[in-house]
């Protein structure tokens, strides 16, 4: 027979593990449900060489909340341009553990 000891340790054990990484460290909780970032979020202006960019919020597929960019801008290097992609996720830690579905459109 295991004794109550045992089986409450075990029991605080267990769900510390959720509040952990695999490597031991503590999870960050996010601060917004998922229902306070849809109502909220609001797009997020970034600058990319100088060139104004609006990031969108989104939900992603992996269940993250937080804000996307892709595009293109001109980028002087020398006396040359060139054009680089942009490629930006800004991602709210400890959003993807977040309690409901995330809401994917079109994906």
């Amino acid at each position: 027979m295991v004794d109550k000891a045992a089986k409450k340790a075990a029991a605080a054990s267990k769900s510390e593990s959720k509040d952990q990484d695999s490597n031991g460290v503590k999870k960050t909780k996010c601060a917004v449900t998922r229902e306070e970032f849809r109502q909220g979020a609001k797009a997020v202006e970034v600058s990319i060489a100088g060139v104004p960019q609006l990031a969108e919020a989104k939900e992603f597929s992996t269940g993250s909340l937080g804000w996307y960019l892709n595009g293109k801008v001109p980028m002087k290097i020398g006396d040359k341009v060139v054009t680089v992609q942009i490629g930006l996720n800004l991602t709210i830690v400890g959003s993807k553990d977040l309690p409901g579905l995330p809401t994917v459109v079109g994906g």
